[in-house]
């Protein structure tokens, strides 16, 4: 699906994200969108770029992402 959340405010983004993560059991889905609020519902990111004239990819596992990107208990304090 081709942004199909283009037109959309942030409320019915969410609730359009939730419709199809919902769905994501009994089927795959795959939707190009520009917007932050449908890429947190993602199972998988899939980016694609060009550089020095060449197309590449690159695949994000946004929860693994997430959670390597926490602070650790010891970055915390260091900065409270």
């Amino acid at each position: 699906m081709d942004e199909i959340d283009a037109a959309l405010d942030f409320k019915n983004v969410s609730i359009v994200g939730h419709y199809v993560k919902d769905r994501t059991k009994d089927a795959q889905f795959i939707i190009i969108s520009l917007r932050n609020n449908m890429f947190e519902l993602a199972d998988r990111l899939v980016g694609i770029y060009k550089t020095d004239n060449c197309t590449k990819s690159i695949t994000i596992n946004p929860g693994s992402f997430a959670e390597s990107t926490k602070p650790t208990t010891l970055e915390a304090s260091l900065r409270a």
